[in-house]
């Protein structure tokens, strides 16, 4: 825990999961059970990771174990993932890379680009929900430069004398619809000149 620990005040807690049952296993506990203590055995483990590919590669999430007589297995784990939500296995292992990431000096905006997955059946799958800061929002909006997606916290500002919008904060991205069109994704086309209407997408692309 205690890399999340380091990275506390943006990433949100995870959640701690118990398990018990008999000759329990998963990767990150030992395949042989002679390794346990024959009465009774503590064991804790932090994150388990590789690096490869200079890379950041998730193995298995920390916990903390205590086995009885070898064979009876109580754990308690620690993720963010909700048995209901199928694409919070995803997005659990990929908030343990990016707080990886970010413990070594990557911008948070970098940390979640990189760590968005396309998947055929959910769309996209982001670690945002496991992270403390607002979420990002979306603006469809025309000026005469073009049609152009925002993506940030506050809405952008339509300038006057330019006639295009301008945002007004430091972390935000701009994208061309067509990028929207690719991925099916619907947004109103029959906008007039200053007008700048809110898209509801929830999930985040590596734009």
């Amino acid at each position: 825990m205690i890399n999340w620990w380091k990275a506390r005040k943006v990433f949100k807690r995870p959640k701690c999961h118990f398990m018990f049952g008999k000759d329990l296993w998963f990767f990150g506990l030992y395949i042989n059970p002679k390794y346990y203590n024959p009465i009774i055995h503590f064991k804790y483990s932090s994150l388990g990771y590789k690096i490869k590919w200079d890379e950041y590669r998730h193995e298995w999430d920390p916990y903390f174990q205590i086995v009885l007589f070898r064979k009876w297995h109580f754990i308690w784990i620690f993720n963010w993932i909700d048995k209901k939500d199928e694409t919070t296995l995803t997005s659990s292992m990929s908030t343990w890379e990016a707080i990886l990431d970010y413990n070594d000096g990557k911008s948070l905006k970098d940390c979640i680009d990189y760590h968005t997955w396309k998947s055929s059946k959910y769309g996209y799958i982001t670690i945002e929900d496991n992270l403390k800061l607002e979420k990002m929002k979306y603006w469809v909006c025309k000026g005469e430069d073009g049609t152009f997606v925002y993506r940030g916290k506050q809405k952008p500002v339509f300038d006057l004398d330019e006639n295009k919008f301008n945002s007004i904060e430091e972390d935000y991205d701009w994208i061309e619809c067509k990028y929207l069109d690719m991925f099916y994704i619907k947004y109103p086309k029959n906008l007039e000149i200053g007008d700048c209407k809110r898209l509801f997408i929830n999930t985040s692309s590596k734009w």
